[in-house]
C-alpha cells in the first residue's frame, strides 16, 4: 500500500508511542526536575515525530533527509537524557522507553540511508521519450510566460532557509542540554564552542551567585541563527534545575 501520510509511517507511529511513554515516565520524576530533565526529555521526544512529519511533507529528498537527521539528533538527546535519569533516579523502570527509542533510531537510520541512495532508473515505453520532450518544452514556455521560474526559485529558497533554521534550533537545543550536563559535573563551567556534526554552537555561562547561572546557547547555520537561554539553579552537588527555558 502506498504511503499517503506521515501517519502511515511505522517510525512515526513508534515515535508517538515513545512520547506517551516519556510523559508517563517523567510524571514520576522529582518535582524540582519540572523545568530540568522533565522539560528537556519531553521536548526531545516531541521533536522526533514532529520532524518526521515535516520532512515527509517536503517536496525534495535532501530536505526530507535533513529533517529525518534532526529527528535522529533529538533521539540521541533523549538516549543521553534517559541514561542520566537512570543514574539519578534508580527506582524507575526505563526499559520500555529505551526499547522504543532504540527501535525509532534504527528505523530512522535505515530511512536516511535509503534517501542517500540514487533513484532507480525507469525504462520508458516506445514513444514516451518524444512525448516527454514535447511536454517539457511546453512547460518551459508557459513558465517563462507567467514568471513561474522566479516564483519557484523563491519558494525553494524559503524552504532551504526554513531547513537551516530548524537545524540551527536543534543545534542550540542540543548545546543547552550539554551545558546542563557539564554544569552538573562542574558548577564553574564557563561555556565555549562545541562541534555538532556539520554545525556548531556557542555556550555562554554568566553569573557569580553561588547557586544561580544564566546560560545561553546559540547556533548559526547558513543564513539562519537561533538562540536559547535558561536560568540554572544549583540544588545540591551534581543536581541542577533549570527555569526560564526560552528562545530569544
Amino acid at each position: 500500500m502506498k504511503t499517503q501520510s506521515h501517519r502511515d509511517l511505522v517510525v512515526w507511529q513508534r515515535a508517538m508511542e515513545l512520547i506517551e511513554e516519556i510523559y508517563r515516565l517523567t510524571e514520576r520524576f522529582p518535582s524540582d526536575e519540572k523545568f530540568g530533565l522533565v522539560s528537556q526529555m519531553r521536548r526531545a521526544a516531541v521533536s522526533i515525530p514532529s520532524n518526521i512529519a515535516e520532512g515527509f511533507r517536503r517536496l525534495h529528498r535532501p530536505e526530507y533527509r535533513q529533517f529525518l537527521s534532526i529527528a535522529r539528533g533529538s533521539g540521541a538527546e533523549l538516549e543521553t537524557q534517559l541514561e542520566i535519569s537512570r543514574r539519578l533516579f534508580t527506582t524507575l523502570d526505563y526499559s520500555k522507553a529505551e526499547n522504543l527509542v532504540d527501535e525509532v533510531m534504527r528505523m530512522l537510520y535505515v530511512m536516511i540511508e535509503r534517501l542517500h541512495a540514487p533513484r532507480s532508473t525507469l525504462h520508458a515505453p516506445p514513444g514516451f521519450a518524444a512525448l516527454l520532450i514535447i511536454l517539457i518544452i511546453m512547460s518551459v514556455a508557459v513558465a517563462i510566460g507567467v514568471g513561474f521560474t522566479t516564483f519557484g526559485l523563491s519558494d525553494l529558497q524559503v524552504g532551504f532557509v526554513q531547513s537551516q533554521s530548524a537545524e540551527a534550533f536543534a543545534a542550540a537545543d542540543s548545546c543547552m542540554n550539554e551545558s546542563l550536563i557539564r554544569l552538573r559535573r562542574d558548577w564553574y563551567y564557563a561555556g565555549g564552542t562545541l562541534a555538532l556534526g556539520g554545525s556548531s554552537c556557542t555556550i555562554t555561562v554568566s553569573g557569580t551567585s553561588p547557586t544561580t547561572r544564566l546560560v545561553s546557547a546559540s547556533s548559526t547555520v547558513g543564513a539562519a541563527s537561533r538562540a536559547i537561554r535558561a536560568s540554572v539553579t544549583l540544588i545540591s552537588s551534581g543536581v541542577v534545575s533549570s527555569t526560564l527555558w526560552e528562545e530569544y
